[in-house]
């Protein structure tokens, strides 16, 4: 499996990672089909990362359902679901309060493509990628809903967005800031 990997300011490569599996009944593997950036994902490229590379990128992306754990029955195999960035359990007092940021359940900021606890969930920006708590992460997509469309929407509903094709990966939606002229399409 690989990951696109931050490795130094301005550099990012493909690297074999390992392959996910599935940590429990309750989790899911997903393949991620559309990714999205936002402002801190330039802040890293661009060498302001507090964390030290190489970690996987992508924190914000729509995926299809792979393989899913034996509790998990609200999800099907070929499903598009949304991925939130934070891994949170949706049990604990944090959780049902709201603050999916402060689940009890994982590590402190416990994220999908930065953070102190990303070498344990990776990035978006990969060929696979595990959900631990699959029912109360992934929310399906509506049936006709392009994913690049709600992946924009989810990273951000104002700026206008590109979509780059990456080879035999996921999209990756790179939404200029304002003022900025949008990339060209590769």
């Amino acid at each position: 499996m690989q990951a696109l990997t931050y490795t130094a300011p301005h550099e990012l490569e493909w690297r074999e990672a390992p392959e996910p599996g599935l940590d429990s009944d309750r989790a899911a593997l997903v393949r991620p089909v559309a990714v999205a950036t936002c402002d801190l994902d330039a802040l890293i490229i661009g060498g302001h990362s507090p964390f030290q590379p190489p970690f996987p990128i992508g924190h914000e992306c729509v995926a299809e359902v792979v393989e899913l754990g034996d509790a998990v029955g609200s999800l099907a195999p070929g499903q598009l679901v949304s991925v939130p960035f934070q891994i949170s359990c949706g049990e604990c007092a944090q959780c049902r309060r709201g603050r999916s940021g402060n689940c009890a359940s994982v590590a402190f900021m416990s994220t999908y493509g930065f953070g102190p606890a990303v070498q344990e969930w990776g990035g978006f920006l990969s060929d696979r990628v595990c959900v631990p708590y699959a029912e109360h992460m992934l929310v399906p997509l509506p049936p006709r809903l392009a994913p690049a469309a709600l992946a924009s929407a989810v990273a951000d509903a104002v700026r206008p967005a590109t979509v780059t094709r990456l080879p035999l990966r996921a999209e990756l939606l790179t939404l200029p800031r304002p003022g900025q002229a949008a990339p060209p399409r590769c």
